[in-house]
């Protein structure tokens, strides 16, 4: 009990800078909070597959506003079968992302990570997407994929 009370009275000062609307979409500062700007950046993770009739198909990721993805990063959570690399190229409804192909190395053990940072086609408009393309020659294994991402106006 006693280190729930030091939590909230920790935390007290934020509740007076900042209020959460009601359907929790909308945060916003106190009147007397002036000058302050900072990013929201924010991470959304997908579970990608390299199996067999999953190779090739676009896994289009959705966002409610617009948005610039910072950095492609993948986690291998089923080891990658056989010789051959598997990757993921990534963009937007324009086209693919300059420098957005994550390329995970072949019979990648589980827990193996690898990063992109795209650097064109990065940005996703408000109900946009940004989409994820796993290719293998020789399928087997699977990923997550962890998209960072920062808000823009």
């Amino acid at each position: 009990m006693v280190e729930y009370d030091k939590e909230v009275k920790e935390m007290s000062w934020v509740n007076r800078l900042f209020k959460l609307s009601a359907d929790r979409t909308t945060l916003t500062m106190a009147p007397q909070v002036t000058g302050v700007t900072f990013p929201i950046e924010e991470i959304i993770t997908v579970p990608l597959s390299f199996e067999t009739n999953f190779v090739t198909a676009s896994v289009k990721v959705y966002f409610p506003y617009k948005v610039t993805i910072n950095k492609i990063r993948t986690c291998v959570t089923k080891a990658l079968a056989g010789v051959s690399s598997g990757y993921v190229t990534c963009g937007n409804s324009t086209g693919a992302s300059t420098g957005g192909v994550v390329t995970i190395a072949a019979s990648a053990a589980l827990g193996e990570e690898d990063t992109a940072s795209p650097t064109t086609n990065n940005v996703v408009l408000a109900d946009g997407y940004y989409y994820l393309v796993p290719t293998k020659a020789n399928v087997g294994g699977e990923a997550l994929v962890t998209l960072e991402f920062t808000r823009t106006v």
